[in-house]
């Protein structure tokens, strides 16, 4: 009886320890597989961002090279205008000499017919060759009045222009352009009217050429889109 249960218990304790060593393998064999996954699962995650490191890695590699195509474009452009300013500064320049030297190149023959019908102003008693003259004086001050014009351009579109301001009889202005635009007139069959207020004074501080050019550039324009009747210019 004493060896039956003893053997019973010997029985009963290897059961427990197959039942023990299978649990044990269950455990295992499941603690496998989750690690299994586990390992799987940042494989696939890791080859996801590797994948990805790669396609930006592609996109940023592609607006690195437009970006730098962009730019040798933009130096191209930036060089071409640089290269274009620089020619334009150097005909502008070469322009400004040859209006320069041109003007210089009329004035002074100009000059000496205006100071030769001074002389010649007062040379003759008859008032039709005084007239004369005194349209070839106002001629030679209207052309001069043009160059004038040439080289305020000119210094305008360098920034030098100045305005100088003196004493000017207004009446000797108006009376050479009446004597300017006297054929003008005769040859439209028109009427010129120049008239003078009152109460504008004989003598004002102005600059003359700039007078000159807006009167002259009124009048003419007055008289060539006039056909008939008259031009009235009044100074109020």
């Amino acid at each position: 009886s004493d060896k039956t249960a003893s053997r019973l218990k010997l029985l009963e304790n290897q059961e427990e320890l197959r039942l023990a060593k299978a649990k044990r393998r269950q455990i295992l064999d499941a603690s496998i597989i989750l690690l299994q996954i586990i390992i799987f699962s940042f494989l696939i995650f890791l080859f996801l961002m590797i994948r990805s490191k790669n396609r930006i890695n592609k996109k940023l590699k592609q607006q690195n090279d437009e970006l730098e195509l962009a730019r040798l474009e933009l130096k191209e452009q930036t060089e071409l205008l640089s290269l274009e300013k620089s020619r334009a500064e150097e005909a502008n320049r070469m322009k400004d000499q040859f209006v320069a030297s041109i003007s210089h190149e009329i004035r002074t023959p100009l000059n000496s017919i205006i100071g030769f019908t001074d002389l010649l102003s007062g040379s003759f008693s008859d008032e039709k060759y005084s007239s004369y003259i005194k349209g070839i004086q106002a001629g030679g001050k209207s052309l001069l009045t043009l160059i004038n014009d040439l080289l305020d351009l000119s210094k305008l579109e360098s920034g030098n222009i100045r305005v100088d301001m003196a004493p000017l009889h207004l009446p000797k202005v108006l009376d050479e352009i009446d004597q300017v635009f006297s054929w003008k007139v005769k040859e439209k069959k028109l009427e010129l009217v120049i008239e003078k207020s009152s109460d504008v004074p004989d003598w004002i501080i102005l600059n003359e050429v700039r007078l000159r050019q807006i009167l002259f550039n009124l009048v003419g324009n007055s008289l060539k889109f006039t056909n008939s009747g008259k031009v009235i210019v009044k100074l109020l």
